[in-house]
């Protein structure tokens, strides 16, 4: 998508989301009470309004599918890892996510701040701390994957009244929770479905490695200034991709002489930092061939590739 398009889908959001009734469509799964329905309502305008917009390539999503799996249950969530307050991220490579009425892709998220709100209805913690709430959508634009346009009971008045935004999923974490695992159980019906907010998580752990290029998208300022008189958005857009790799040997490589060569998958490390190095922060170590140039390459594992 353009960054055009994406901010036209961004001030397409900010309309609808004035309608009490699109949230509550939107919430409909959830059931939520009407106390909560106003808040997360007012809640989804604001980060809307406000949100700085992501495109994200098909090669960075693939990676952000990968990396989620390999984060820790027990990894807590930072909200000052987040780029920006509140933000709206596209990937160009939806990511898979199973939700009560079947599996449906993930190709949209967005994600600002709340505050507190008891929330047990929504499968969380009941307290009142402040925390980030984001929502994940499933485009009904795209036209070669399920979406929940296919599902039994969608109309065209769902189709019409929603537009692109089909709901997917609704998450939320407060300073210092755990992650949790990639599939949680519903405290309702037991129903297990993806724990999306480990996809945001490890978007923003991503965002800070050096395996990480994001390059802020220039428009015109006459288009730029159409726009916001439309809806009043930033209209800031940046484009994230995997940046090209300038070495395949890391730092620490033993010399030892191998009979082979094969690729270290890319995974997350814990590194050391801070005063006396007793703070831990997550890293990434980006997949690279290991061993001799002149020996022969064995591989055994999928690899996700960094863009060249």
């Amino acid at each position: 998508m353009t960054p055009r398009q994406l901010l036209d889908a961004q001030v397409d959001l900010y309309q609808r989301a004035q309608s009490l009734d699109w949230a509550r469509m939107l919430m409909g799964p959830f059931d939520p009470n009407p106390d909560i329905l106003t808040t997360m309502h007012k809640q989804l305008g604001y980060m809307a309004r406000h949100a700085r917009v992501y495109r994200v390539s098909e090669e960075m999503s693939r990676l952000i599918q990968h990396a989620a799996s390999q984060l820790d249950d027990d990894d807590v969530w930072d909200p000052e890892l987040a780029p920006s307050e509140c933000g709206l991220v596209f990937f160009e490579r939806s990511l898979p996510a199973t939700a009560p009425d079947g599996i449906r892709q993930v190709h949209w998220a967005t994600w600002g701040p709340m505050g507190g709100l008891p929330m047990p209805g929504l499968g969380g913690a009941s307290d009142w701390a402040p925390m980030q709430v984001a929502w994940f959508f499933n485009d009904t634009n795209e036209p070669d994957e399920p979406t929940v346009r296919d599902l039994p009971n969608w109309t065209a008045f769902h189709r019409q009244f929603v537009g692109r935004w089909g709901p997917a999923a609704l998450g939320h974490r407060h300073r210092g929770q755990a992650l949790g695992p990639r599939d949680m159980a519903s405290d309702k019906d037991g129903f297990v479905s993806t724990n999306d907010m480990r996809y945001l998580h490890a978007f923003f752990l991503l965002l800070t490695q050096r395996v990480t290029d994001v390059q802020p998208q220039q428009m015109p300022p006459a288009a730029r200034k159409a726009l916001q008189r439309k809806a009043p958005i930033p209209g800031k857009v940046s484009v994230v991709q995997l940046r090209r790799s300038e070495s395949t040997r890391q730092p620490g490589e033993s010399a030892v002489e191998w009979t082979r060569r094969w690729v270290v998958n890319g995974h997350w490390r814990w590194q050391a930092h801070g005063e006396r190095r007793k703070q831990r922060r997550r890293i990434w170590i980006t997949p690279y061939v290991k061993g001799p140039a002149d020996k022969p390459l064995v591989v055994t594992d999928k690899v996700y590739d960094i863009k060249k």
